[in-house]
C-alpha cells in the first residue's frame, strides 16, 4: 500500500490518496472532527479528575496516514502500530504509546459517536483514562462517506 500527500493551497488542504491493488479511495481529513474527538476525550478526563491532553501535529500526522491506510484497505485495524509506537519513541523521550481506531459510515455527529463508542468500551476508554500527555486524533473521510479514526496517546514512563 501506498500514501500519497498532495497539498494544495497553504498546507490548508491536505488530501490524502490511499490506494491498494485493487481499488484507489479519496480521503480527505476532517480537521473539524478531529479538534471535536480531542474535546470530547479531555471532557470525559476531566470528569474522571484527570488531566487535559495536549493534542501534538507529530501524533496527528500518525494518526491521519493510519486512517487513510485503513480507508484504501476498507477495514479498521491496528496494523503497523508497533511502526507507529516506534515513531513515538524516537519522538518522545520513555514515550508508552497507546491507540484508538474505530469506523462509523451514515451516522448522524459521528465524531460524538466514535468518541462515545470507544468511552463504552472498556479497553478504549483504558486508553482514555490512561496515563497519558498527549495525544493526536486523525479522521478522514472516503469519497463513498466512510470516516475512519485513529487516537494515538502518548505519555512517559
Amino acid at each position: 500500500m501506498t500514501t500519497l500527500i498532495r497539498l494544495s493551497q497553504p498546507a490548508l488542504c491536505i488530501f490524502w490518496l490511499a490506494s491498494c491493488s485493487t481499488h484507489h479511495v479519496t480521503t480527505v481529513p476532517e480537521v473539524g472532527m478531529e479538534q471535536e474527538i480531542a474535546r470530547y476525550v479531555n471532557q470525559h478526563r476531566a470528569a474522571k479528575g484527570l488531566a487535559a491532553l495536549a493534542t501534538e501535529p507529530r501524533i496527528t500526522a500518525q494518526c491521519r496516514r493510519h486512517c487513510a491506510q485503513m480507508a484504501g484497505k476498507g477495514e479498521i485495524s491496528h496494523r503497523g502500530f508497533s511502526g507507529r509506537a516506534t515513531a513515538m519513541r524516537n519522538s518522545f523521550r520513555h514515550a508508552i504509546v497507546a491507540e484508538n481506531v474505530g469506523m462509523n459510515y451514515g451516522m448522524s455527529d459521528p465524531a460524538r459517536k466514535m468518541a462515545n463508542r470507544w468511552i463504552s468500551s472498556e479497553g478504549h476508554r483504558q486508553n482514555i483514562e490512561g496515563n497519558y500527555h498527549l495525544t493526536g486524533v486523525g479522521v478522514v473521510k472516503t469519497n463513498n462517506g466512510k470516516y475512519f479514526f485513529s487516537e494515538i496517546f502518548v505519555g512517559q514512563q
